[in-house]
């Protein structure tokens, strides 16, 4: 396996991604935000890595799996998440991402001088914020949906009832948690099913 495949495979293990997705177009109207990519390194390779775009559609690579050299050249795309562009920003106006901001809780009267620029890059900042947040509640409730009635306790506890508060790790990072009591013995398991560290 050359390490074109090889880094490829480790970029869909890394990413839970059951195959490469479709690859993103210039032209594309859909804003993505985090990608598979194809890239090209100094010593000559091409190998997959992971990126993240910003608002201000800055490429930072989060991960490669290539070998150890500079990647010096963005070649292809595969995004395997977009922005809900139209839920949370409608048409892209100006009215429609003021509006959107003020439902955020960003007063009008610090939007209404705001250069064009800045406007779009602080509602996609809020808008991606929204979705990432909206994205793991929507994950803990189809967790509890989808989980067949026996292997789940007779008592839930409120958060995992209310699918959708955050709540800190050891860690102190944020993550969605759901309390499942099995028997005596209480354990804390990852909205993927997976059981986290006591």
């Amino acid at each position: 396996m050359n390490i074109n495949q090889q880094s490829l495979q480790q970029a869909l293990e890394y990413t839970r991604c059951r195959e490469l997705p479709k690859q993103w177009r210039n032209t594309d109207d859909s804003f993505w935000l985090k990608a598979i990519v194809l890239v090209k390194k100094r010593n000559g390779d091409l190998s997959y890595a992971v990126a993240e775009r910003s608002a201000g559609l800055k490429i930072s690579y989060t991960k490669d799996f290539g070998r150890m050299s500079p990647i010096i050249g963005l070649v292809n795309v595969y995004p395997y998440m977009y922005l809900d562009f139209k839920y949370y920003l409608g048409d892209g106006s100006a009215g429609e991402l003021k509006s959107f901001l003020h439902s955020e809780g960003i007063p009008l009267s610090v939007t209404a001088d705001m250069p064009e620029e800045d406007l779009r890059i602080k509602a996609l900042e809020v808008a991606m914020k929204c979705q990432m947040q909206n994205r793991y509640t929507d994950v803990t409730a189809n967790y509890i949906e989808e989980t067949p009635k026996e292997y789940l306790p007779d008592t839930i506890s409120e958060e995992a009832r209310k699918a959708g508060q955050t709540l800190k790790d050891e860690f102190g990072s944020e993550e969605m948690m759901v309390d499942i009591s099995l028997g005596s013995k209480k354990e804390k398991k990852r909205a993927n099913g997976r059981k986290t560290k006591k």
